[in-house]
Order: structure tokens, then C-alpha cells, then sequence
């Protein structure tokens, strides 16, 4: 298998209605460069997940005008904990076996699980009909959304999926909105 080289380039982009939001260009000899936007959720057990889109398009349902706010307390909060549970399948799953450059690949899931919140990434890359999404990492230690200040907690509580993210590995948004 092929080892695939990403170079992430973060910056704003505006959804035309108004609104910021934080997006990456992502470019590998491998596919033509492609945005790659994250996006929070609540789960029905009230804990918090993102998922990178991965260059395809995000559902409405979690494609929310408030994630720019939600990223931005995010990357502002303070770790709870170092411990968090990279999928074990990292590797294969995106071809890449060099350790350095896994970790640039991974930092942005890492960052948000010391924060005890789940990543989700897409699992075919830079393909907008996907709607497929495998668990990257996990954190030890969850945020819960009742520790959350309540503007917050009220933005979370708008897109939220019918799922429990501790127990899955993989999410089909398609299937859980329909």
C-alpha cells in the first residue's frame, strides 16, 4: 500500500450566510487538494464528538451555523486529560506507517480528544457522497455536556445524533438521519 502524504493548511472559510468556520486545504500527491471541515455533535448519552469532513459535504442536520463558535470555545478550553485511545487501525486504514508523519496527520484528533472529546474522520477521502465515518480516537477521560457553560450546552443540543459514540467505531450519518 501506498503511503499517504497530507500536507493541512487551517484557515476561515465562510459558508456564504454569514458565518466562519474553521476548514483546512489539504493537499497529497495521492488525491487533488480538497477542504476538510470539522464539525461538533452531541451524542444521546450527552457526549461530544467531531467529525472532519474528509473534502466531503456534511449533512445539513450537523452542518449548524454555531460549530465556528463551538471549534473556537473548543480550541480555547483546557485539557482534562493525556490519555486518549487512537483507533487501532490507524495505519492501514490511512496507508501511513511513518510514526511523524501520522502524527501531523493525527494532531487535530489528538488535540480535541485532551479535551475529552471523540473524533470521527470520513473514511473515503475527498469523496462528497460518503457519508461514512470511522472513530480516530477516543478520549480517556469524556467531556460531558453538563460541564459545559450553558451557551454552549444550548448550541450542542441542536446537533445531536441518536447514536452513543463510546459503543461505535463507525458512524453512517446518512443512515442516522433518515
Amino acid at each position: 500500500m501506498v503511503g499517504l502524504s497530507l500536507y493541512l493548511i487551517q484557515f476561515l472559510c465562510f459558508d456564504g450566510s454569514g458565518f466562519y468556520f474553521p476548514c483546512y486545504l489539504v493537499n497529497s500527491p495521492q488525491f487533488k487538494p480538497f477542504f476538510s471541515r470539522d464539525r461538533n455533535f452531541l451524542d444521546k448519552n450527552n457526549f461530544i464528538g467531531f467529525i472532519a469532513s474528509g473534502g466531503g459535504e456534511i449533512p445539513l442536520h450537523i452542518k449548524n451555523d454555531n460549530n465556528y463558535n463551538l471549534r473556537e470555545y473548543f480550541n480555547n478550553a483546557p485539557d482534562i486529560d493525556e490519555n486518549l485511545e487512537i483507533n487501532k487501525e490507524i495505519k492501514s486504514i490511512l496507508g501511513v506507517f511513518d510514526n511523524q508523519k501520522l502524527n501531523k496527520i493525527l494532531f487535530d484528533f489528538i488535540f480535541m480528544a485532551k479535551k475529552g472529546v471523540y473524533g470521527f474522520d470520513k473514511t473515503i477521502l475527498n469523496n462528497s457522497s460518503d457519508t461514512n465515518y470511522y472513530k480516530v480516537v477516543q478520549p480517556k477521560k469524556k467531556l460531558k455536556l453538563e460541564s459545559l457553560p450553558l451557551d454552549i450546552q444550548d448550541k450542542l443540543n441542536k446537533i445531536r445524533l441518536n447514536i452513543s459514540i463510546e459503543e461505535t467505531d463507525k458512524i453512517n450519518i446518512e443512515s442516522i438521519l433518515s
